[in-house]
């Protein structure tokens, strides 16, 4: 009886495994209140520490994220477009001051970095009156 019960216990663990595996992604949208880029928890990041977070990132969704600083101001560009000014939220995490975008950088002991973007998405019906907000979430590679 022992045999037959570690046998289907055995037989379950592979057909659980795989359904806990996510599905590859690139975006993801947030609708509604469930998501918002906001600009509580602001702190002061001088040039000296968020130097390390300067550069460019490739993003899941094909596009570059691009940070970089002028004296003490920060700014991110979205393959060279509109540069918003962004402040930090936390030591590793920046927010756009007009909330159009939010990031979180983790640059690990190796150098290898990940992380994620958050930036509202225009909505294509705006013309039919649909104001929600829509928050799209991309990955670093």
């Amino acid at each position: 009886m022992r045999t037959l019960v570690s046998a289907l216990i055995l037989l379950a663990l592979p057909l659980s495994a795989t359904a806990q595996a996510p599905a590859p992604t690139e975006s993801v949208t947030v609708t509604g209140s469930a998501y918002t880029i906001d600009l509580q928890g602001t702190r002061i990041m001088f040039p000296d520490e968020f130097y390390k977070f300067t550069g460019s990132y490739d993003l899941s969704n094909g596009k570059t994220l691009s940070l970089y600083n002028r004296g003490y101001k920060k700014f991110a560009t979205l393959d060279g477009e509109v540069a918003h000014e962004i402040v930090a939220t936390s030591s590793n995490s920046f927010v756009a001051l007009d909330r159009q975008l939010k990031m979180k950088i983790l640059i690990g002991a190796y150098g290898d970095v990940s992380g994620e973007l958050y930036m509202v998405a225009t909505p294509d019906h705006v013309a039919k009156g649909d104001t929600s907000e829509r928050v799209v979430a991309f990955a670093f590679h």
